[in-house]
């Protein structure tokens, strides 16, 4: 399965996210379905996931959108902007990037990213 395909049928065709795009840790876009978001956007995602208190004081952007960060963990972040928001997830060599709208739940986008990040981790990446 090619990394566009992952973005593709594993989070945005689920329903549980909006747009996505999964990157490497260096900040480079391996893949991406209607997410806004820069290389340098990425690279601050990812030194988060070490030490989140740029993201706590400057928030999380995508896109140039500040998102409220709500929880970082040294593999998880979450951040929202309203009642939408995002969730992230490392890997050992790339990062997930998810997106989800008002209209959908946040716990389900949460679902579907972990799971995939739990598959990379399994084969890997």
């Amino acid at each position: 399965m090619s990394w566009q395909e992952y973005v593709d049928e594993q989070l945005v065709d689920t329903g549980c996210v909006s747009s996505a795009c999964i990157a490497g840790l260096d900040g480079v876009i391996w893949a991406n379905q209607g997410l806004e978001i820069t290389p340098d956007e990425v690279r601050c995602i990812v030194s988060g996931f070490e030490d989140a208190s740029n993201l706590y004081a400057e928030g999380l952007k995508i896109g140039g959108v500040k998102h409220m960060l709500i929880k970082a963990t040294e593999d998880n972040i979450h951040a929202k902007k309203g009642s939408a928001g995002v969730i992230c997830c490392k890997t050992g060599q790339c990062v997930l990037i998810a997106a989800y709208s008002e209209e959908i739940k946040p716990e389900g986008t949460n679902a579907v990213v972990e799971r995939l990040a739990d598959y990379l981790r399994n084969v890997g990446y």
